[in-house]
């Protein structure tokens, strides 16, 4: 089994962030976060999913267009698929 590199106190930690999924609409995804320290060892990956919420109606619904836009510019991980 695989132990990832601790992090200490005054570690230079780098985070690359990459899009894992996505629905068609933009409502449910889930981002991957990779902890490097500087030299390039990994550290740890977070996944992170979630969705947007219509907090009036209660119910899932699409982002605001400019969230959208900018979900689309996040890079994607190697194994990205749309849900």
């Amino acid at each position: 089994m695989h132990v990832p590199a601790r992090i200490k106190l005054h570690d230079v930690i780098l985070l690359e962030v990459r899009m894992r999924s996505l629905s068609r609409d933009h409502s449910r995804f889930a981002f991957e976060h990779v902890f490097l320290k500087e030299d390039g060892t990994h550290c740890a990956k977070l996944i992170v999913e979630g969705a947007w919420i219509d907090t009036k109606l209660r119910k899932l619904s699409a982002p605001p267009q400019l969230a959208e836009q900018a979900m689309d510019h996040v890079p994607r991980t190697e194994d990205f698929i749309w849900t």
